[in-house]
């Protein structure tokens, strides 16, 4: 375990050179970062990995970083968002992770005792950004801000069989983010993005009268932080959540997500409506705007993704480089 701590530590995964420009309004953004060379991820006591089987592990690998920010709603249009929603998240579910948080959750070494040449789903440090200057540009824009912004690397599955990645962003109220939701990232011909977001405006609860918004449903935790790596083991349970831990989905085997989750907007709903005592639901929403759109991308371009309050710019791109090998 000591190893397997000391080389995911000293995994630092690789910042390549690139150079990137969006206008947005009348300015202009430039990034640009660079490293000389992917950290090799086996020291210690682990074995060494052959060229093969490094191709092999980064065959579908991508680097994913993406922006969600929010714009202001224009007064003008008015637009009347509908209440007739049922919020769920989607199973299997992936989370974004700092390596302190899987460390936390006692990885475990592959069956050849080699630990695994690298974690998906973690998060990247802010230096390694390639869109901070975009992200940063938005958030001086009047109207703009940003809600979300992190970078990580994952191997993509194909379309049908994703990771519903879990998303938290903006501030918090109580037990739940403005911004909540699921993402899934697949791959076929292209890549394939799928959204399920949604963003929660929020007034403090003084004893008024109820707006009779859908309650949010809990925000899924990861049940370990094990390698995802293990994914392909369904004993095991890794930097993803299957479901097998969720006693709705243990008492209900048969039913689906959108049944449970019309269970769930029912048996949650009270909680909201009960207004005497406010000490424990300091909040209430005033609020919920939903972005579920689909989007087929192509690696190493940047894509931006249309919405009337919602905004975001995710860009995709083969992991690790050839070029940089």
């Amino acid at each position: 375990m000591t190893s397997l701590r000391a080389t995911i530590r000293s995994a630092s995964p690789s910042v390549l050179v690139f150079a990137l420009a969006l206008a947005l309004g009348a300015g202009r953004a430039y990034a640009q970062s660079s490293d000389a060379s992917l950290a090799d991820p086996n020291s210690g006591e682990t074995s060494p990995v052959s060229e093969s089987e490094r191709k092999a592990f980064y065959r579908d690998w991508f680097s994913i970083e993406m922006i969600v920010f929010e714009r202001a709603a224009d007064p003008a249009q008015d637009e009347k968002w509908s209440k007739n929603l049922f919020l769920y998240y989607p199973r299997p579910r992936a989370f974004l992770q700092t390596v302190d948080e899987y460390l936390a959750g006692s990885p475990q070494a592959s069956d050849d005792g080699r630990a695994p040449i690298e974690i998906p789903f973690i998060k990247l440090d802010a230096s390694q950004f390639k869109l901070q200057a975009i992200a940063d540009n938005l958030q001086r824009q009047r109207g703009y801000r940003v809600l979300f912004h992190q970078s990580w690397h994952q191997p993509l599955k194909d379309t049908g069989e994703e990771d519903n990645l879990v998303i938290e962003g903006g501030d918090v109220f109580g037990e739940h983010h403005e911004l909540e939701g699921s993402i899934t990232i697949g791959l076929s011909r292209y890549i394939h993005l799928s959204t399920n977001l949604w963003l929660t405006h929020f007034e403090t609860n003084y004893g008024q009268e109820s707006e009779h918004w859908p309650a949010l449903p809990p925000v899924p935790k990861p049940i370990d932080a094990q390698s995802a790596q293990q994914d392909d083991n369904p004993d095991s349970s890794a930097n993803t959540d299957t479901g097998a831990a969720d006693p709705a989905l243990q008492q209900n085997p048969d039913k689906s997500d959108w049944d449970r989750a019309f269970d769930d907007e029912f048996s949650l709903g009270d909680q909201f409506t009960n207004f005497s005592n406010i000490e424990s639901s300091p909040y209430l929403i005033k609020q919920i705007v939903l972005m579920q759109q689909k989007r087929r991308m192509r690696s190493g371009e940047l894509h931006y993704i249309d919405h009337p309050q919602l905004g975001i710019l995710i860009r995709v791109d083969k992991y690790p480089d050839e070029d940089s090998q």
